[in-house]
């Protein structure tokens, strides 16, 4: 790992360096060259890691790329403000390596425990694999039904916040963010047997998705759920760029922005799809932007720690991303996404830096990268198991760690299911014993 901190020493006197002489996009763009780097040999080195953090990895690295947008001058409409070069670029990246060395770090220790996971018998995983297909046939069938019933919300040319919060039934959101899920199961059950039943549920569950208003997160999740199980099963006998595999990603990639771009142009009614979409791409890394502006090196005191950051006297309206869009935005917007259960993207990392300041936030990013080292440490061997209770528990676990760390959703480290998630994998764990000898 000690090229990682030789990325990370450079980096940190690049933005020194830079922030000096004022020159902070020039610094900026120098980070993000650093960033790719610093990933392609997390690639090479620790190709596990990369697979099931790479939701994470895909999402901050666009959002640093789009932030390399703002510092270079844009209107942020959302929060009624024009940006200006701040560097904000080259803090996050410095943020991110430090969460990575905290992942990196996290699984040299469970590799060095030793554990290992309970297994199932076949026959238990053949009538839970069958259950759960039925579930997800159950699931589809009902997007179908209610989009039938309300009409979709392509339709109703809205959102598919709006349309779940005014039209559409309210147990559909869940039920539809359920189904997304379970990719995963399908991919679990593929990894081992291959079977074509698993495929052609997979796809209608894909259809199922984008009927219902799914764009590019739902649809992103839902390919990744499929194929870490897949790639992490294989990760060692597959070619990854084959020119089939090049071809296939480019020809997907390109459906993928059609789809996004008509239902961009639906929504709003507009033949000009793709300027709709430039203001909304530039506004994932306004949250950054803005805290930036209001961040120190000074924590805040405990008392709006404990209210605010930990959620432990406070309204579920006016702690966590909430307090913070409040910070940066108009309270009526805020008032309006909080109705719709909509947030701001991205104040995760810049949200430990405005409540602990940039060394104590920097300390809290690497801690919260060990705790979801940990569970993706946990994640993967659980996936080369036919335990498929122990692996979807602990894609469950990840998931509810990545919102908190992503969203800076952190009272919700306190909720019921994440203490009980984690005891589950812990009774799913074991550990070598040592023989005594005489």
């Amino acid at each position: 790992s000690s090229i990682f901190l030789f990325f990370l020493f450079l980096l940190s006197i690049f933005t020194l360096i830079f922030s000096v002489l004022g020159e902070y996009l020039l610094g900026d763009v120098v980070a993000v060259i650093i960033l790719s780097l610093f990933l392609s040999i997390l690639w090479s080195k620790y190709k596990e890691i990369f697979v099931v953090n790479g939701y994470i990895i895909f999402g901050l690295f666009t959002a640093i790329l789009i932030s390399l947008l703002v510092e270079k001058g844009a209107y942020l409409y959302e929060i009624d403000r024009n940006t200006y070069a701040i560097g904000i670029t080259q803090k996050i990246v410095i943020q991110v390596i430090f969460f990575f060395l905290g992942i990196i770090l996290a699984n040299k220790l469970f590799s060095a425990s030793q554990a290992s996971i309970y297994n199932l018998s076949p026959k238990i995983l053949l009538l839970l694999s069958w259950g759960i297909r039925a579930i997800i046939v159950g699931l589809i069938l009902l997007m179908f039904f209610i989009g039938l019933k309300y009409g979709t919300p392509r339709e109703h040319h809205i959102h598919r916040n709006d349309y779940w919060a005014y039209i559409g039934p309210s147990w559909g959101a869940p039920l539809k963010e359920y189904l997304i899920q379970f990719s995963f199961f399908l991919g679990f059950l593929y990894k081992d047997n291959k079977r074509k039943i698993d495929i052609f549920l997979y796809l209608f569950l894909l259809i199922a998705i984008i009927y219902m208003g799914e764009r590019a997160t739902g649809i992103f999740k839902a390919l990744f759920f499929f194929f870490v199980p897949v790639l992490i099963k294989n990760i060692y006998f597959v070619k990854f760029f084959t020119f089939k595999r090049v071809l296939f990603i480019a020809s997907f990639l390109l459906i993928m922005f059609f789809i996004l771009t008509m239902s961009y142009g639906e929504q709003v009614s507009q033949e000009d799809a793709i300027s709709t979409m430039e203001p909304r791409v530039i506004l994932q890394a306004k949250l950054w932007w803005a805290l930036a502006l209001i961040s120190s090196f000074n924590p805040q005191n405990i008392k709006l720690l404990l209210d605010k950051y930990f959620g432990f006297l406070g309204d579920i309206r006016d702690v966590g991303t909430y307090f913070l869009m409040d910070l940066v935005a108009d309270r009526e917007l805020v008032d309006y996404r909080f109705e719709t259960g909509a947030t701001f993207t991205s104040s995760g990392f810049f949200n430990n830096i405005f409540f602990f300041g940039y060394i104590g936030g920097t300390i809290v990013n690497f801690f919260w990268g060990i705790l979801l080292g940990l569970v993706s440490s946990f994640w993967i061997k659980s996936i080369s198991t036919i335990n498929i209770v122990a692996s979807f528990v602990a894609f469950k676990l990840y998931f509810k760690l990545l919102v908190i760390i992503l969203d800076a959703h952190t009272p919700n480290l306190f909720t019921v299911g994440m203490p009980m998630f984690f005891i589950i994998c812990i009774l799913f764990l074991k550990f070598p014993i040592k023989r005594l000898e005489n």
